[in-house]
């Protein structure tokens, strides 16, 4: 994006600080050093960073291996600052309803500040090994305010789960906000997948093709998954006459 100088005219008036990657095509990575220095001092002014640790946008159901950069970043302000900058790193989740749509719903959740002062002692001794123990502590830390599946292969059979049953899940969440309530039933979905998968393989290959096949048959009816409400007692006399009544009209 800073290849254009008209992107760049807007985002460095935004506060974008430019980042070289390995995977970008004629990235020079020693100009990182410049983007430390600047980050840092942002850091130390009493400014914020915005970063995701992933280094990658993504559309499945796996929280990414994170990258050192953004508790190298704090560290190295913290320890600059002779340890007095009270610098902290707060975790924040984001779940897309439909992350390939434009403008698609998103969940944000926000995690308890990390405290990066508890990890300069460490990153002092060994800078390598300090950055690693606070990237580790962030990895734990937004797992819970994210979906994560451990097995991608599952992710198929976890997206027909939600599809099903997210309203009967959602039911168990009544004081939680729309947007928190699907967010926490696809969690306990992939939790029980994961469960299963670990204890009942058989099952959940099974639960997965039949799953496949009822979403599948509902496609060819143009019928959404909440169409169909199981439990309903059957029709009384009176919803039967009017079905044989207007039968003839509906076939027409």
């Amino acid at each position: 994006l800073f290849k254009n100088a008209f992107y760049t005219f807007f985002l460095r008036r935004l506060g974008g600080i430019p980042v070289a990657r390995s995977q970008d095509p004629g990235s020079q990575l020693g100009r990182n050093q410049d983007m430390l220095r600047e980050a840092c001092q942002t850091l130390k002014e009493g400014g914020s960073l915005a970063l995701f640790p992933e280094g990658l946008s993504r559309s499945g159901l796996q929280l990414r291996p994170f990258k050192p950069g953004a508790a190298r970043i704090a560290l190295r302000a913290e320890d600059e600052a002779g340890g007095r900058a009270g610098v902290c790193l707060i975790p924040v989740g984001l779940t897309y309803s439909a992350p390939g749509m434009f403008r698609s719903e998103v969940v944000i959740q926000f995690g308890p500040p990390v405290e990066v002062g508890g990890f300069l002692e460490a990153y002092r001794a060994n800078h390598n090994q300090g950055a690693q123990a606070l990237t580790a502590l962030l990895y734990q830390r937004l797992l819970s305010l994210t979906l994560h599946l451990e097995n991608p292969d599952l992710e198929g059979a976890i997206r027909d789960l939600v599809a099903v049953y997210r309203e009967e899940i959602l039911q168990e969440f009544p004081d939680s906000a729309e947007l928190h309530r699907r967010l926490l039933a696809g969690q306990e979905l992939i939790r029980a997948a994961q469960y299963f998968a670990r204890t009942n393989p058989e099952l959940v290959q099974v639960l997965a093709i039949r799953l496949r096949h009822h979403l599948e048959q509902l496609g060819k009816l143009d019928l959404e998954p909440h169409a169909l409400s199981p439990g309903k007692a059957a029709p009384g006399g009176w919803q039967l006459f009017l079905t044989l009544l207007l039968s003839p009209l509906a076939l027409y």
